[in-house]
């Protein structure tokens, strides 16, 4: 198991991080500059906390009450560097060889992780001659073959392309499986952290909330930082207002047959919203203008505007290319917003007007 409770002071705020993970993928979401990294860099021993506890195992590897900061190499703990760090002027075979102390069958040890990884063909070749993916590989064999006790996963992935980082995910995730278990992933790459990980822990400009399952977080986010992270790209602050409430963001007033506060923020998720050409007789239906429409690959999405709104939000709807209704821009539409598309937040109003 690993203990993490830090500060530290940095430019722009306090990092202050507290979360525990133990036999599983932990992943770490936040926008960039959030303080995922420098939270890796901490309890690998990279850098120090101002204050707190970091506990490996049973290991203490820092307490800033007892003045204990273990050095990066005694502390059992691989880390994967976003650019491999890999020597320059070494064979890919001599920088696997890098972390292994003096061991009888160091090179028996280094050649099945070579064949496991399909390098056996590289073992002669400098980082130059390989691959950005066979440079990566070079760089999780080298941790392996320490056996450390956790694995930390800096944006494995950003520096390689799309096709390539999908096949390495996939084997990087297997060869978690077998040799280390425990690891925590820094991404801002949702897609990413929803298929690697067991959990998630979002952090907003350093702070940590509480860490939760993966699937739960993406399926009912309740701040509006893991909402935004999650996917979710309609906000509003919601106010009470006879037996429905009234979303200040659009100017509309939603029916909705469960007790809420006074007032709070929600989102509306973009995808699953029902648009009809033809006026549909409902609760919860509004008549729409499109007033833009941005075609993707896989999706189609529609900027709306509420005809009876007396604010000027635009709401976001996401559809499947193939079940596409083929709207244009101008277009009166019929909006049908279900209890499903929405996700009330527990917190974090003041922070959605921050953003």
């Amino acid at each position: 198991m690993l203990r993490v409770n830090i500060k530290k002071k940095l430019s722009k705020f306090q990092l202050d991080v507290n979360f525990e993970t133990d036999n599983e993928v932990l992943g770490l979401l936040g926008m960039s500059g959030s303080g995922k990294s420098m939270t890796l860099k901490c309890i690998a021993g990279i850098e120090k906390p101002d204050e707190g506890q970091i506990v490996l195992n049973g290991r203490v590897l820092f307490d800033s009450e007892k003045k204990i900061n273990m050095r990066p190499q005694d502390r059992n703990i691989g880390y994967l560097f976003q650019d491999y760090a890999l020597f320059p002027n070494m064979t890919v075979y001599e920088n696997i060889c890098v972390g292994i102390r003096k061991q009888p069958d160091k090179r028996e040890r280094v050649e099945s992780i070579l064949r496991e990884m399909n390098l056996s063909d590289k073992m002669e070749h400098y980082p130059n001659q390989i691959s950005g993916g066979e440079a990566q590989r070079v760089a999780l064999a080298r941790i392996i073959v320490t056996e450390p006790e956790v694995l930390l996963l800096d944006e494995p992935f950003s520096a390689l392309d799309e096709f390539l980082s999908w096949k390495i995910e996939m084997d990087m995730a297997e060869t978690i499986e077998q040799h280390v278990r425990n690891a925590i992933l820094v991404s801002h790459d949702k897609e990413e952290v929803y298929r690697m990980t067991d959990t998630v822990c979002v952090l907003h400009e350093g702070v940590s909330e509480g860490k939760v399952n993966t699937k739960e977080l993406f399926e009912n986010p309740n701040t509006y930082a893991s909402g935004m992270l999650s996917g979710i790209k309609n906000f509003t602050k919601y106010k009470k207002m006879g037996e429905g409430i009234y979303l200040e963001e659009y100017g509309i007033e939603l029916s909705i047959d469960e007790e809420l506060c006074e007032c709070g923020l929600m989102g509306i998720k973009s995808c699953g919203l029902q648009l009809h050409r033809e006026e549909v007789i409902g609760e919860n239906v509004f008549q729409c203008v499109v007033t833009k429409v941005v075609e993707g690959i896989d999706n189609i999405i529609y900027l709306l505007m509420f005809s009876q709104g007396e604010n000027k939000g635009r709401l976001v709807v996401e559809e499947v290319r193939h079940e596409s209704l083929g709207i244009l821009v101008g277009e009166v539409v019929y909006l049908n917003i279900s209890r499903a598309n929405i996700v009330i937040m527990e917190s974090d109003v003041d922070i959605y007007y921050e953003f």
